[in-house]
Formats: C-alpha cells, structure tokens, sequence
C-alpha cells in the first residue's frame, strides 16, 4: 500500500490543505499546534472510519471554514497496482462518503466504504488502527500498560481472541449440560418389577377360587326371579287392599252425588214456574223501558240543539264587523303610490345623470348643465320629501288592504253562523214530542231485572244439574270397574307359590353373590393396576438404562470439553509467546541496525513482556528503559510487526513517536531514523512518522511542513 496524495477542506485546523507523499520515510512536520496530528487522524478516518476526535463528525469541521463551503477529507492510495480514491465528508446528510478504485465507484456510504477498503487490503479495520496506523497513545503500549492490557494488544497482534471466544463457548455450552440423575438403577427398578409380577400371580390364585362371571349370573338370574314373584305377589296383596278401601270410597261419593242430584232437579220446577208466570209482564215492562229510552234520547237532542243556539249568538255578541271599504278609496291609495314612485325615479335618474364627472349638457334637451344647476338643487332638495311621502302612501295603502280582508273575514264567519242556525232550527222541526210513560223508569226496570235473573239461575242451574247427573254415572262405572280388577288381582295372587320364606332365603343368596363378585372386580382391578405398575416400571428401566448410557457419554464428553477448554484457554499465551519468539529475531536484527547497545528477549516467566539484556551483562525488563530507548524499542517493534503481520500492507504511520523526547535526545535520534529510512527503502516499506522535531527533516526522503494554520507550506526533499 502506498499512501499518494491526502487533501482536507476545513478539517480541523486547516481551511484546505493537500499533502503529497512519496515512498520511504515520510514526515509531517511542524511545531505544536500546526495541525500534525489532525492529518494523522485524517488518514486514520478515512481509512478506517473512526472518527478521530470526540463528539459527532461535525465537530471536526475548522473554525476557518465559510458559510456553505464544504468540509470534507480526500486520500488517494495505490494497492497490488490498483488506485483508489476514498473520500469522506464531515457533514454525511448532504454528500455521501465514496470509494472508488481505478476511477470506478465501488462503495458509497461510510459503513459500504470502510467494508470495501477492508475488502481491498484484507485486514480489518481495527487492526489497521492499532497496527497499521499507530496513534500517539498507542506507540508504547506493548511497553508501558499493564500486564491486562498487553495480553490483550498481542491476542489482537497475534489474532488469538477466537480461542479465548471458542473457550467461552465451551464453557456456556458445559454448563447448559445436565447429566441424567440417576435416583435408581436399572437392576434396583427390574427388582420392583418382577416383585409386581408376584403379587399378580398371588391374585390370579385367588380370583380362580372364586365364582366365574357365567356363574354369578345365573345363580343371580335363579334368586332374582324368587324375588321378582315375590315381590308381584307383594304388590298384588297391596293394590287389592287399595281396591277395597277406593270401593267403599266411590259408594259414599256416589250418596252425596245421588243427594245433590235431587236437590237441583226441585230447584230448576221451582224456577220454571216462576218463569212461565211472569212472561207477559216481563213483555210490558220491556216495552216501557224502551218508550223511556226514546223519551230521553230526543229530550237530549233538543238541549243540544239550544245549546248551540246560544253559543252562535254568543259569538255575534263578540265578533264587531269590521269598517266596509269602498273600491275608489283603494283605487285612489294606488294611484297615488303610482304618482309619488313615478317622481322618485324622475328625480333619482335625473340626479344619477349630472352626477357623473364630464356631462356638460343634459342628453335629452341638450341644455347646458351650468343652466340646470338650481334645476337640480331643487331635485335634490325635494328627493327625500318625495321619499317619506312615498312611504307613508305605501302604509295607508297596505292599512286599507288590511281593513278589506278583515271585512271580508268576518262575512265569510256571519255567513257560516247563519248556515248553522237554519240547520238548527230545521232539526228542531224534525224533533217529535213524546210524553214520558206512567210508570216510573225504575219500577219497570226492577221488574225485568228480576224476570232476568230466575232466567239467569235457571241457566246457572242445568249444567250444574248435569255434571251432577254424569258424575253419578261415573262413580257407578268405577265401581263397576274395581270389581272386576278385584277379581283380577285375586286370581293372580292365587297362583303365586312364592312364600316369604322363599324370598328371605333368595334375597341372602344374592348379598353373598354381590360380595363374591365385588370381591372378583376389586381383585381383578388390582391386577389391573399391578400389571400398568409392570409396564411402566419396564419403560422405567429402559430409561434409566438410557440415562444411565446418556450420563455415561455426557461424562465423557464433558472431560473431553474441559480438556480442550483448558488447552484453549493455554493457546493463546502459547501462540502469543511463540509469535513474540519470532518477533524477538526481527526486533533484535532491526535494533542491530539501529546500533543500540542492547537486545531483546521475550520473558521466560511466561508473561508476554521484553526483557532489555545490554552487551555490559546487564538486564532490565522493557518497561525501565530511557525514554530515548523504549523510542528505538517502539520503532523497532513497529517495524516489525508490521513486516510480520501487513507485509503486504507495507504502509506504518506513527503519530509523534518523538513527543517525550527532550532537543538532546532527539538528536541523538538522529541515525536511528537514517537506519529506518534505508530499512523502509530496503523492505520497500512506506513510513509515515508526524513529528514536531522539524530539526530531523533532512532525515526523510519526503517532508510536509506545517505552519501555523495561517501559513501552510509544502516541500519536498529527494
């Protein structure tokens, strides 16, 4: 991978800046504040992502930057003869970041155009951040943190985190395992089984001295019949005592019925006799009653009638006849709302005329408007006059209108009056005079009232005189019934032999079977239940033998599990060592270039630090040494790490690995970045250092001097 050409507009600390690189040893120079390491982050968000600063992305856009100007970072690279062009923008929601190689789009949008530079150099994004694009914190790390967070920086390195993820699983997956308990074996539950089996044959010998089931019925059906002739004989007995007592029952009815039956046939002669001896009087009142009733009827209409006489009268008392209008006083009112309208439009056309700007002469006469002029003021003065008086005719004539239709209201109603007292007055022509009888009403009436009721009771009487007569013959016909089932139910009881005897010597007969019996279904339930118990107890051995195999392979397996848990949870320190062995070789051969007087080796203890050992016999563990040697240390190591690791990569870029380094040291520095600068162009390797000693940049094949973010300037050294 060679980095080619970076370009930021109002990124951080610079308004627009383009940085060139070329291969070897490149720096970024400048004094503190320049906007160095704001470039390194550039680099390290446009090819990974992350944004470099805390906050969003819009943090990062410069206080230098102008209304609508666009903020955006822009890295062209060239990878296995390949170009590409990522470019990222600090405000996404109005330009999409983009990835191109060769000219073609290949990716838009941040997480499509990281996932394609991954793609392109085949390494994540995080280990391009930790190990291909070192930040200031990061250089020393595998130096200076603790003994946590350096097991966790090589398991990165060295890409072991898998084991210790595999490891985990393991562990979750061990603990979901649940072994079969084994409560009881398979021999213990074959024991219980046979000893069921024991118990079942014991109650088939029981049950074999017992009566069959054939046995029982027919010993069952032989007592039930003693019974069953017992009991007919029983409820024989019973009902002809019943017969008996309903015999003499039905007799004391029939008396009373025979008794009743005589006294309605006297009472209906004694109502006959009074009937057929008041028919004609009976007759004559009638005739009476009615003549009362015609009597009533028109002495009624006739004070209706002069009940409406007098309220017509009444209403002519009340209802005045209105004033009668004559036809020339209505004419007269309309002509003269004619008249008065007539001069109101004269006077308002004549006025709407000369109103209108630019009329100098009246349009029908041709007179010159300036003539007219006292012609109009009178118009104008007798317009509302002309008005009111228009109003005031149209009231008196709207009044006289009124006058006529109340007039002729009341004509309509005087008419209807009349009409109706005509009527009256014919009606009470029409109406006969009757004179009312001699009897009183109420003597008449009482007279029929009474003829009425002996025919009433007469009626009452006969039906009843005639259920009286049928339940007579009913209770005979009953009677005459109870013998005969008497008969009936002596012969029956006659040819019953069954003694009570026989029915007491039946009826133990059949407890005894009905305990035999009980005794059989309560031994053959038990059977029953004994050979379910069998069954489930031979499907419980067979379980258990499955548990008792299934615990055994769990056991197994869960040794095996442990086991590899265990080497898992060993590997990664294992491989983490080894790789560190093999990093020990190139540090050293490095750190021999950069001619210190010191090597390194990896800690025998089995923790994954450097031991210092220097060519006095002395030692010393990595994190001691002097700033200026864990400087060459961290070089060395990054060097080649990345040599190791992202060989093909072949970029290392190092924010400030110079930033605890005091003028002296720093210049003692010096010939380890010379030997670093002939390695990188040896090995072919791009390396990107940002440093604020502008002092060394006569040690780089390429430098970018920054300037304080008013002056940016750019040259390059070959």
């Amino acid at each position: 991978m060679q980095l080619l050409r970076l370009e930021v507009q109002n990124w951080v600390h610079h308004r627009h800046q383009i940085c060139e690189f070329t291969r070897g040893l490149v720096a970024i120079l400048g004094e503190n504040g320049s906007g160095k390491s704001s470039l390194f982050g550039a680099i390290k968000w446009l090819l990974t992502g992350e944004n470099p600063n805390y906050g969003v992305k819009a943090d990062n856009i410069s206080q230098y930057a102008k209304e609508g100007e666009p903020s955006f970072a822009r890295l062209e690279f060239e990878h296995n003869g390949h170009i590409a062009v990522v470019t990222r923008h600090l405000l996404p929601d109005k330009e999409p970041s983009t990835l191109t190689l060769d000219d073609k789009e290949v990716a838009r949008g941040d997480k499509a155009v990281t996932a394609g530079i991954e793609k392109i150099l085949c390494v994540d994004a995080k280990f391009i951040s930790r190990f291909i694009i070192v930040g200031q914190m990061d250089i020393f790390s595998f130096i200076d943190d603790n003994q946590t967070d350096t097991d966790k920086f090589f398991q990165r390195l060295f890409n072991t985190v898998k084991a210790d993820k595999c490891q985990d699983a393991i562990g979750k997956f061990t603990t979901k395992l649940v072994v079969p308990e084994i409560v009881e074996t398979a021999d213990q539950i074959e024991t219980q089984r046979l000893g069921v089996l024991q118990q079942i044959e014991i109650l088939r010998e029981q049950i074999a001295e017992l009566p069959s089931f054939e046995t029982f019925l027919t010993a069952q059906k032989t007592q039930q019949k003693t019974l069953a002739d017992w009991e007919a004989r029983s409820e024989a007995a019973n009902a002809l005592a019943a017969l008996d007592r309903k015999e003499i029952e039905h007799n004391r009815q029939l008396a009373t019925v025979e008794e009743t039956v005589k006294r309605y046939a006297a009472d209906l002669d004694a109502l006959d006799g009074a009937v057929n001896g008041q028919d004609s009087a009976y007759a004559d009142a009638r005739s009476a009653l009615a003549h009362w009733d015609s009597y009533k009827k028109v002495a009624a209409a006739r004070a209706a009638l002069q009940k409406d006489s007098a309220e017509i009268s009444s209403q002519r008392e009340t209802d005045i006849e209105p004033r009668a209008v004559v036809e020339t006083e209505l004419e007269d009112a309309a002509a003269l709302v004619l008249g008065l309208r007539a001069d109101v439009e004269r006077a308002e056309n004549l006025l709407a005329v000369f109103d209108k700007a630019g009329v100098v002469a009246c349009p029908t006469c041709h007179t010159p408007t300036q003539n007219l002029h006292e012609h109009l003021a009178e118009t104008r003065n007798q317009l509302p006059k002309l008005r009111a008086d228009l109003a005031a005719a149209k009231t008196v004539q709207q009044q006289i209108l009124s006058t006529q239709q109340a007039h002729t209201a009341w004509v309509r109603r005087e008419q209807a009056r009349q009409t109706k007292l005509q009527q009256i007055e014919a009606s009470v022509v029409n109406l006969t005079t009757i004179a009312p009888p001699k009897d009183a009403e109420e003597t008449l009436q009482q007279a029929v009232n009474e003829y009425e009721d002996f025919k009433k009771l007469r009626q009452e009487l006969t039906p009843l005189a005639q259920e009286a007569r049928e339940e007579r013959a009913s209770l005979a016909g009953q009677i005459e019934a109870i013998r005969a089932q008497r008969e009936t139910l002596a012969d029956t009881i006659a040819q019953i032999t069954v003694t009570q005897a026989d029915e007491f010597l039946a009826r133990t007969m059949l407890e005894k079977l009905k305990s035999e019996f009980a005794t059989r279904q309560e031994t053959e339930r038990q059977i029953t239940e004994l050979e379910f118990t069998a069954r489930q107890l031979a499907d419980k051995q067979a379980q258990a033998r499955t548990d008792e195999q299934r615990a055994v392979k769990l056991r197994e397996w869960i040794e095996i599990a442990n086991q590899s848990r265990e080497a898992l949870k060993n590997a990664p320190r294992l491989v983490a060592q080894r790789n560190l062995q093999r990093l020990e070789s190139a540090v050293n051969d490095i750190l021999q270039i950069f001619a210190v007087n010191f090597s390194v080796r990896v800690a025998t203890d089995g923790s994954l630090t450097f031991l210092a050992e220097f060519f006095d016999g002395r030692k010393q563990v990595a994190q001691r040494l002097s700033v200026g040697q864990k400087t060459v240390l961290a070089l060395a190591f990054r060097v080649a790490c990345n040599a190791m690791f992202a060989e093909e990569i072949g970029l290392l870029a190092l924010d400030e690995p110079t930033a605890s380094l005091d003028a002296p040291r720093i210049r003692a520095l010096a010939p380890v970045l010379e030997k670093l600068r002939d390695l990188s162009t040896a090995k072919g390797l791009q390396c990107l250092l940002v440093t604020h000693a502008t002092g060394l940049s006569h040690l780089f094949e390429s430098s970018i001097t920054l300037e304080p973010p008013e002056v940016r300037n750019v040259s390059t050294r070959r």
